[in-house]
């Protein structure tokens, strides 16, 4: 009885995921290692979409200054959605990550050397070696207002932005 039932849901679920659209923005906000990190994916309705994050990270230095770096990643690819599965295929040719903002001690930096350094990190082939592997994520709900996903080590739940996409 207990596998019928189990058997019964996960057919639900799929039915559901199915009967959604998953295009459009959808974003989320988290912790993970930074004081915020803004993770949003777009997808449009040709398979093709965006992934991309913005970190916000503070950091004390040795000479006891606080330092905060706002930068954005971002990476063009492939998706698509088959039963539950949602499959992310990353661009490597696409990649684009930048500086937006740099605070030391509270005051905004302009200092053109130090965002050019700060650059040079955020473009570093380790940090783009974690945008570029293909994802394969399983979709636990899929609603027309939020987009759930186990991304392996961690459940994530994504709001869509920008109102509801309608499935043609």
């Amino acid at each position: 009885m207990k596998r019928a039932f189990f058997l019964f849901f996960a057919i639900m679920a799929c039915i559901t995921i199915q009967a959604q659209s998953i295009c459009g923005t959808w974003r989320t906000v988290q912790a993970s290692g930074y004081d915020s990190m803004r993770i949003t994916y777009t997808f449009k309705e040709d398979g093709t979409g965006l992934f991309s994050v913005e970190a916000d990270k503070k950091e004390k230095l040795l000479s006891a200054q606080e330092i905060e770096i706002v930068s954005k990643h971002e990476i063009k690819g492939t998706y698509t959605l088959d039963g539950d599965q949602l499959t992310f295929t990353p661009n490597v040719d696409t990649y684009t990550a930048d500086v937006t903002s740099i605070t030391i001690d509270g005051k905004r930096s302009f200092d053109p050397n130090i965002k050019s350094r700060i650059r040079e990190l955020v473009n570093s082939p380790v940090l783009k070696a974690h945008f570029v592997n293909v994802d394969t994520l399983t979709v636990i709900e899929l609603t027309d207002t939020k987009l759930v996903i186990d991304a392996g080590e961690e459940i994530q739940e994504y709001a869509r932005i920008g109102g509801k996409k309608k499935k043609k």
